[in-house]
């Protein structure tokens, strides 16, 4: 995995960021498709400092409704 800094490129800095998090985003859905079981790894330990930065309250509120949909099928299926 490469990692663009400011020092080490002459790429404009919101091409790096983007590259950074596409690269960032690669890695997540690596993960989850050689291990889709998996869901207790918290999903910002994939992630870069700039995503989780750049995430909205939408995208947030998202991820959170889908987290609690996921606790809630996993209790059902523990019953």
């Amino acid at each position: 995995m490469h990692y663009f800094s400011i020092e080490k490129t002459t790429l404009n800095p919101l091409k790096e960021i983007l590259m950074y998090n596409t690269s960032q985003e690669f890695l997540s859905c690596f993960l989850r498709m050689i291990n889709p079981f998996n869901r207790d790894l918290p999903h910002n330990a994939t992630m870069g400092r700039d995503e989780i930065l750049q995430q909205t309250p939408l995208k947030l509120l998202i991820l959170q409704t889908l987290k609690t949909r996921l606790k809630n099928v996993n209790e059902k299926i523990k019953r």
